[in-house]
């Protein structure tokens, strides 16, 4: 349940799988990527955004995380298309699926105008690992 005055908003799938996405509502955007199970499996936000007493508008951008290719032990390539970033503002970010990696297992997170923390007109690119040291 969300706090007072605040809004939930989830993701349900009937199918299996990777899954990359955001979810925008009126002028709040958050994106994740998920690996839906079976169709209990549900994912987004319980305080996602300030409740509103009038007509809301809620979209729903996907794509495929699982487009990273390894091209060897130690690199790997992600391309995303210019029609999937475009749309995004500062702090909406894209993740890869996950991927391995040196050893590792990991995944990429791009902030097409940059994380909050980036100069305006950067983008901000992260590695994560779920490896530890």
């Amino acid at each position: 349940e969300a706090e007072p005055e605040n809004c939930s908003v989830y993701l349900f799938s009937e199918d299996e799988g990777p899954l990359g996405f955001e979810l925008t509502l009126d002028d709040c955007s958050k994106s994740s990527t998920a690996l839906f199970t079976d169709d209990a499996d549900n994912f987004g936000w319980r305080h996602f955004a300030k409740d509103k007493e009038q007509a809301l508008t809620l979209r729903i951008r996907t794509w495929d995380p699982t487009s990273v290719v390894s091209t060897s032990s130690t690199s790997a390539q992600w391309h995303v298309p210019q029609t999937l970033h475009c749309h995004f503002g500062q702090g909406g970010a894209l993740e890869s699926h996950r991927f391995p990696l040196g050893g590792r297992t990991c995944w990429i997170r791009f902030y097409p105008r940059g994380d909050a923390e980036a100069n305006e007109g950067k983008c901000s690119l992260f590695l994560c690992s779920q490896d530890n040291g």
